[in-house]
């Protein structure tokens, strides 16, 4: 702090947002003596205080409105694609010939992707954070009106010392509360970002793995006497080609259920085998198929 003539200089003190939604230093005007405790305007400064609480009110009560819209948009669609994908499912059910009960599905996908879409960006809860935030500045500010006006009257025209140090007080208790608050807010939407991030990885690690490709490790019994060259291995309607021998492996088949099938001749008879597998995500599953014995 700079003393000039004995009096007191501005020293900067408090935190604000920024266009960018950013905390940054801002002077504010805090008139202190040489001792740094009595204030020479104690009038001006709660003014000061009080109008800085009810620029941070504002804040909230202006940006608000955007996560507000985006959330009622959104929590609106998801209400009517849930009930629009269920309903369209009851009614596939009810008449199992109607060629759209597929679309059942997709609207509840598009409804749980918008949902999601609202948890990664945080509008409904920006938007009850914001409220909130603004709501406990109100009360603060309700408080401090309150008790000035109270110590106003105490100390009359001419307070003594040790009223201006009480007034000084609050004051300080005030400003501390709404930084306080502004600072908890902060910290809430730093914990649901990261919370946020943290969550999409492990969605987006578990779908990962999920949808790992896996196989099939075929073998064929009774392969005997088979003619050369006829074995030929199907993955459901789908051929994979002829192979040699009584084993085979099918790769990068997605999770799934299939139906494996070998065909070939023997003495130019045809002769057959099938089996069903499931797949699992990065796994090898084993399957034997038993062809007609030779007679």
């Amino acid at each position: 702090m700079n003393q000039e003539d004995g009096k007191a200089q501005i020293v900067p003190c408090a935190l604000h947002r920024d266009s960018n939604n950013r905390q940054n230093l801002n002077p504010d005007l805090m008139r202190v003596d040489e001792s740094g405790c009595v204030i020479d305007d104690l009038e001006k400064l709660a003014c000061l205080v009080e109008g800085k609480a009810i620029q941070a009110a504002n804040w909230y009560l202006a940006r608000k409105a955007v996560p507000k819209l985006f959330s009622q948009w959104i929590r609106g669609l998801a209400i009517l694609g849930i009930t629009a994908g269920g309903l369209i499912t009851v009614l596939q059910s009810i008449d199992p010939q109607a060629g759209w009960g597929h679309n059942g599905f997709v609207v509840l996908a598009v409804a749980g992707a918008l949902l999601g879409l609202d948890k990664y960006f945080g509008f409904s809860t920006a938007w009850m954070r914001y409220i909130n935030a603004q709501l406990k500045i109100h009360q603060l500010l309700a408080e401090f009106q309150m008790d000035w006006a109270q110590l106003r009257q105490q100390s009359g025209d001419e307070a003594t010392a040790e009223q201006e140090q009480v007034m000084l007080e609050r004051i300080k208790v005030f400003r501390m509360a709404i930084l306080k608050q502004v600072e908890q807010e902060t910290q809430e939407w730093m914990n649901e970002f990261r919370n946020s991030i943290a969550q999409l990885d492990k969605e987006t690690q578990q779908r990962t793995e999920a949808l790992r490709p896996g196989g099939v490790a075929v073998a064929v019994s009774n392969a005997e006497g088979i003619d050369q060259g006829t074995l030929k291995l199907f993955v459901d309607a789908t051929s994979r080609g002829a192979f040699q021998g009584d084993h085979t492996t099918i790769k990068s088949l997605m999770p799934g259920a299939y139906t494996i099938r070998v065909e070939g001749t023997r003495g130019g008879q045809p002769v057959n085998a099938s089996g069903n597998v499931t797949v699992a995500a990065g796994t090898t599953v084993p399957v034997t198929l038993t062809l007609p014995a030779a007679t």
